[in-house]
C-alpha cells in the first residue's frame, strides 16, 4: 500500500516546493490517484498543476475530477487513452488526457517477455489551496 502511495506523496511535495504564490492566494493543484487494483509501476509522472490546470477553472476556482482509463505498452507508454467519468463535465478531461498521455510506467513482464497491460485506470484530482 506504501509503494502506491509514494508517488502521490512526492507529487503533493514537488507540487508544494515548486509552486508559484498566485496574487489571490489561490493555488490549483493536480493529484493523481490509482483507482487499479494492481497497476503497474510507474516510472514517471509529468502533472505540473500550473500546465495542467485550465486557465478558466483556475480562474473561477473550479474543483473537480477525470477519471481515465488506458493500455500500457510494451514499452512502459501509455496508449488508447479514455475518460471515463468527469466532474464537472466539460472542464478537465482534455487536461487529463494530456496528462495521462504523458505517464511512463515500467513495461510489465511475463515469462521474460514484455506485455501490454489494459485496462489501468487513474484519478486526475484538480482542485484548490484556498
Amino acid at each position: 500500500m506504501l509503494t502506491r502511495l509514494l508517488p502521490l506523496i512526492f507529487l503533493t511535495f514537488w507540487q508544494v516546493a515548486n509552486a508559484a504564490p498566485e496574487a489571490s492566494g489561490f493555488q490549483p493543484t493536480v493529484n493523481v490517484i490509482d483507482v487499479s487494483d494492481n497497476p503497474p509501476r510507474l516510472v514517471s509522472q509529468q502533472t505540473a498543476s500550473s500546465s495542467l490546470y485550465p486557465a478558466k477553472a483556475a480562474e473561477d476556482h473550479v474543483s473537480g475530477y477525470v477519471v481515465v482509463e488506458f493500455t500500457v505498452d510494451t514499452g512502459g507508454r501509455t496508449e488508447n487513452v479514455r475518460v471515463v467519468e468527469a466532474q464537472p463535465e466539460g472542464v478537465f478531461e482534455e487536461s487529463a488526457l494530456r496528462a495521462a498521455k504523458r505517464f511512463r510506467y515500467f513495461p510489465t513482464v511475463a515469462e521474460g517477455v514484455p506485455i501490454e497491460v489494459p485496462g489501468v485506470v487513474k484519478k486526475l484530482v484538480f482542485g484548490t489551496s484556498d
